[in-house]
């Protein structure tokens, strides 16, 4: 599979700020996983951290919790530690982590286990550094759904997510359900994500990749982040608003309704 060779130390997720405004793309998915927190008090593990985005987030909402963020990527890791972030980054396989068993109060990730080679295998590592009855909270691409746009043009040969996106797995709804479950967790809540808006954007933005022929060195919302507000940038930014305005709301009143991906909220049985 072309995700399997995708090198992780030339192209990093993140480098933005994560609010609770419908302008913010993950905007959805930190009010989900916020939402889930509330209760949470202690230590909390941010699995597959990227640039630190959800940890900055996490914490700008949360002071009160200790942070743990961990991401394969030396690169990002360097550049989450260049943030001045209170979260505690280190690099570490998500397979493998180096964390003692029952050690969090809650585990977070944000599209991560569509890129691990065993799936299965992170999610029983993550089972086993949570405390009993400890929370997990996580949205998976479910890019097997066939009666998704992106589904159904991946059941048809288009790779270009695959090669551009590191997404190695194209995942049945069922299937991911049935992993959380054998992982000895209990599903508590489960929300529907990334409908019609987001999938369109993420076919545009991937095809071009395509027709490029080559990669680009960070996310969108990093390649912003980083640069002086030009005019033009001003209107990519300003286009970048809108779309994601749709999206949060698509997601907001459509959770209920099957799209591209799942937000799962669980608890450790």
């Amino acid at each position: 599979m072309l995700g399997y060779k995708f090198d992780y130390e030339k192209k990093v997720w993140g480098g933005d700020i994560i609010r609770l405004r419908p302008i913010y793309f993950r905007a959805s998915r930190l009010k989900y996983a916020l939402k889930e927190l509330a209760k949470v008090k202690g230590k909390i593990l941010d699995l597959g951290c990227g640039v630190g985005d959800f940890s900055e987030a996490i914490g700008f909402y949360r002071p009160d919790l200790g942070i743990y963020s961990v991401d394969i990527s030396a690169h990002a890791i360097a550049l989450a530690n260049k943030r001045g972030l209170k979260a505690k980054f280190s690099v570490a396989d998500a397979h493998h982590l180096p964390f003692k068993d029952n050690y969090f109060d809650a585990v977070v990730c944000f599209d991560l286990i569509e890129h691990v080679k065993s799936p299965k295998k992170v999610l029983e590592e993550i089972n086993r550094v949570l405390k009993r009855g400890g929370l997990f909270h996580t949205f998976i691409p479910t890019e097997g759904n066939v009666y998704s746009l992106q589904g159904a043009l991946i059941a048809l040969g288009w790779k270009a997510k695959e090669k551009y996106g590191a997404h190695p797995h194209h995942f049945p709804p069922n299937e991911v359900k049935s992993w959380v479950k054998g992982a000895g967790f209990t599903i508590i809540k489960l929300r529907w994500g990334e409908h019609l808006v987001n999938q369109i954007i993420e076919i545009i933005y991937f095809s071009l990749l395509e027709i490029r022929g080559r990669n680009v060195s960070s996310s969108v919302e990093g390649y912003l982040a980083r640069t002086k507000a030009r005019p033009l940038i001003k209107i990519i930014i300003l286009v970048r608003n809108v779309l994601a305005t749709l999206s949060y709301y698509e997601t907001s009143f459509l959770w209920w309704f099957p799209g591209l991906g799942l937000h799962i909220t669980c608890l450790k049985d």
